[in-house]
């Protein structure tokens, strides 16, 4: 695993993207952006000042299906999680456009 874990470091732009503990490997999120993170973080937005600007910037990032096309052979696991995380944020995705709808339909 750890020679797999140089790999991986070198092929990077810089080593401190790659998190690891224990057996656990992920992204630094100080150091990159996530589409999915940023998505997450606007339909959580709770200032009403900002809600729907948020929302709208939330449903622009759903661009489909999560992690369309992309898949792991042989490994169950990840494609159970990926199917459940597929679809919980696409609830989101739903529930956002259905507040925005609400606004503009309370605005005419």
């Amino acid at each position: 695993m750890s020679h797999l874990l140089t790999h991986l470091r070198r092929a990077l732009p810089t080593p401190e993207l790659l998190l690891t503990q224990d057996d656990r490997v992920g992204l630094n999120q100080r150091r990159t952006w996530s589409d999915v993170v940023a998505f997450e973080q606007l339909c959580a937005t709770l200032e009403s000042a900002r809600r729907t600007e948020a929302l709208q910037q939330a449903v622009d990032l759903y661009r489909g299906a999560f992690l369309e096309g992309f898949s792991l052979a042989g490994c169950p696991a990840f494609e159970e999680w990926a199917l459940f995380e597929g679809e919980r944020l696409q609830r989101l995705a739903m529930e956002a456009l259905e507040r925005l709808s609400d606004w503009h339909e309370k605005r005419g």
